[in-house]
């Protein structure tokens, strides 16, 4: 059971509550695309994701709590684009939107992108076995050498855990 509403603020996910944006007049296909990769990817959370779980497995610094969240989110953005092609298309357009909203597409250094960010890019990426889109594989590639260089072998082992999320929380508090 989920209540699903629609506001002009930003798509958010409270408990079993979803708010999804309002949907132009007359959207195109690409509206659609993206307000079904908002849903989508609140609904993957929802069936993959325990948040007791999360919360309990959370590391404390928010540097480290904000790269654990980013891979449990790639986790199960993941989990769903494996098992359907046309979520993972919708995740694709959502992400595209809000790469390109927020000017992290544009990005010329890492520095002007967020590590966390890159860092579930890269996980989404390895864990999924797909390509990122390439708005979001422009930002992943500014980080990708570092971020491997440091994490590499942890998110390889987060690529084998992907399915148990306790297995993946240990594995994702050593990136």
């Amino acid at each position: 059971d989920v209540a699903v509403s629609y506001a002009n603020d930003p798509p958010s996910l409270h408990g079993t509550r979803v708010q999804l944006p309002n949907p132009p007049r007359n959207p195109s296909a690409s509206d659609l695309g993206q307000l079904r990769g908002a849903a989508d990817s609140f609904a993957v959370r929802l069936k993959h994701h325990d948040p007791k779980m999360h919360a309990a497995a959370s590391p404390l610094g928010a540097e480290a709590r904000a790269a654990f969240d980013a891979c449990e989110q790639a986790r199960v953005e993941a989990l769903g684009a494996r098992r359907m092609a046309g979520l993972a298309g919708n995740l694709d357009q959502w992400m595209t939107r809000e790469l390109t909203q927020s000017g992290f597409d544009r990005a010329e250094k890492r520095e002007e992108a967020p590590l966390a960010l890159a860092l579930r890019l890269l996980v989404q990426e390895r864990v999924s076995g797909r390509s990122l889109p390439p708005a979001a594989k422009h930002l992943a590639d500014l980080w990708r050498s570092s971020i491997e260089e440091r994490a590499g072998a942890a998110i390889t082992a987060l690529a084998r855990t992907a399915g148990d999320q306790a297995a993946f929380g240990a594995a994702a508090r050593k990136v």
